[in-house]
């Protein structure tokens, strides 16, 4: 699990235990100011600065605050990230033996140079019963991406090759299964370690 996942998780949940104990102290005093706290969010904030009691009232508001923001800084900051910055134009992938090789074209549509690495992954069907009897699992590798600096709007070339231990081809052949599918995982911008989500045209 990624750190800002976390982060978000944990802020959203301190958050809400935050919000809970406004929540009690709204029941407390009355429906009507559950009612308003629970509908309309920006009242719960002047309900906890006008009626909670001073003591714990910066505790409180102040931890609700914080979580709430941290929440909105990291849920925008993962839509951004979540923006696919590249579009795969092209993907082949050919299996010779227990030889794997992808390849395709891709495109740089953001506004900033990338470095990046491409990963794809040879998927087994987990629920098949001769999969499983077999003992084959899915693989992924790591390939390159040329140019190594990738200008915006401009194409390169990935290749990602790979290899299946002779034994598990050996099993496919001799229970005539399919040799896996092969699927594109999104790409790593060398620079920050990020994952760069893609497009398809």
């Amino acid at each position: 699990m990624e750190p800002l996942l976390i982060l978000w998780i944990v802020a959203l949940i301190l958050g809400g235990i935050f919000e809970l104990i406004i929540l009690v102290k709204a029941w407390q005093d009355s429906i009507f100011q559950f009612l308003l706290c629970l509908f309309f969010p920006l009242y719960i904030f002047y309900y906890a600065f006008a009626r909670l009691a001073s003591g714990r009232r910066g505790l409180i508001v102040g931890g609700y605050v914080v979580c709430v923001l941290l929440v909105l800084i990291l849920w925008s900051s993962s839509e951004s990230l979540s923006t696919p910055k590249v579009e795969v134009i092209d993907f082949e992938c050919v299996q010779t033996g227990s030889d794997i090789l992808m390849s395709g074209t891709v495109k740089n549509v953001s506004d900033k140079p990338l470095s990046l690495t491409a990963t794809g992954a040879l998927i087994f069907d987990p629920d098949h019963p001769a999969f499983k009897t077999a003992g084959l699992r899915s693989r992924r590798f790591e390939g390159t991406v040329t140019p190594k600096s990738l200008p915006p709007g401009s194409t390169g070339r990935f290749q990602i090759r790979g290899q299946v231990p002779r034994r598990e081809v050996f099993v496919l052949r001799k229970l005539a299964l399919p040799g896996g599918d092969c699927r594109l995982d999104p790409f790593t911008d060398d620079s920050t370690g990020d994952r760069v989500n893609y497009r398809e045209p």
